[in-house]
């Protein structure tokens, strides 16, 4: 079920809800990556990214877009287009097809992807591969149990999100750990979520 597109989330709309953050140069994704800010960005709609200009980005981010949208493929292709030759995509999906459960059905999503998946479809439309990563890795057990219960019982937003404060704590220590990991290069290999960092070929202004 991760990469069949669910009945409730299908819409003849191929970028329905979907939106993208486009980066300028001035962006520092290792500053990113760490949890800080960068003022050099500016949010674009995933359905009108070639409308702003071909060739016309040096950086473009997709956090938990294309999971959402009916033809990613189409989104992947208006990416490479927008971004400029030498130019980079950050993009993050949800992880691990077995993971599929109502919380998926409740977030809209139409799949979840593999490391695989996701790298072939951006190979096609024509990306180079710079670097992959999961993440939310070490409480990916706890994921799991969770969406085993899912498929058991209806989805509550509440008993998914309402955590008790010291339990909150605990997760977001973990998940800073992971983020000090891939600051240092670390690819880790299994995880809730997957982060690939792609590249379009050629040279900036050639």
């Amino acid at each position: 079920m991760s990469n069949q597109t669910s009945p409730a989330a299908a819409s003849p709309e191929p970028f329905q809800a979907a939106r993208a953050a486009a980066f300028s140069a001035t962006v520092d994704f290792r500053k990113l990556a760490a949890g800080g800010r960068d003022d050099g960005v500016a949010e674009l709609d995933g359905r009108v990214v070639p409308a702003h200009g071909r060739a016309e980005r040096n950086q473009l981010g997709a956090f938990d877009v294309l999971e959402h949208v009916d033809r990613d493929e189409e989104a992947l292709e208006a990416m490479f287009t927008a971004v400029r030759p030498g130019g980079g995509v950050i993009v993050t999906v949800p992880q691990h097809g077995w993971l599929w459960s109502s919380a998926d059905e409740f977030a809209g999503h139409a799949r979840r992807y593999s490391r695989r998946d996701l790298t072939h479809r951006m190979l096609a439309v024509g990306f180079e591969l710079v670097w992959a990563t999961s993440f939310v890795t070490f409480l990916l057990p706890l994921m799991a149990t969770s969406r085993l219960l899912t498929k058991r019982r209806p989805y509550s937003l509440k008993r998914e999100f309402g955590l008790p404060r010291p339990v909150d704590r605990l997760f977001e220590r973990s998940l800073d750990f992971e983020r000090v990991a891939m600051t240092r290069g670390i690819s880790l290999p299994i995880g809730g979520s997957l982060l690939v960092v792609a590249r379009r070929p050629g040279v900036a202004g050639g």
